[in-house]
């Protein structure tokens, strides 16, 4: 389950190498564009216009991802809390390129930098931040494992934080 898949590069690319994926997005936007993307290149993609919070899957998921997706949800607590719900056994959720950092201001909050500031004030998105250790804790504390893995030659892409039901 992809949460917050946008334009759904991430989820096109892994249903079409095989995976059954499912695309959460809010955005009715996206929803439609992400229908067409996978109608044009034939890829079966299960896509659901839904909040984070509200998203129900059919029964357990592998893999929970959120690829620079995971700050905008309101109650992420909450939301860590059922996407342990909806993993079976060795689950995984996976954070990529989110907002999450060593030297954060606060446990987590929203975040002032510049880009969130635009973002916030331009499309109204929630821009939040998770201290790094804070943050780790918090999926500890769920019953996770937690690895960092840094492919430095991918950039601003390339901080994985993953995090293994134990």
């Amino acid at each position: 389950v992809e949460f917050g898949a946008g334009w759904g590069h991430l989820s096109l690319f892994l249903a079409a190498t095989g995976f059954k994926v499912s695309s959460i997005d809010f955005n009715p936007a996206s929803v439609t564009l992400l229908r067409r993307r996978a109608a044009v290149l034939g890829v079966e993609l299960d896509v659901t216009q839904e909040s984070f919070l509200s998203y129900e899957p059919e029964g357990p998921v592998d893999l929970c991802i959120f690829f620079e997706s995971f700050h905008h949800c309101e109650r992420p607590f909450e939301l860590l809390d059922r996407c342990s719900r909806m993993l079976g056994p060795q689950g995984q959720i996976l954070f990529v390129a989110d907002a999450i950092y060593d030297d954060f201001y606060a446990p987590w909050g929203v975040r002032v930098d510049g880009s969130a500031t635009f973002m916030a004030a331009q499309q109204g998105w929630l821009e939040l931040g998770f201290s790094r250790s804070f943050l780790e804790n918090e999926l500890r504390n769920r019953g996770f494992e937690v690895a960092w893995h840094v492919r430095p030659e991918l950039g601003a892409y390339g901080t994985f934080l993953v995090a293994t039901r134990e």
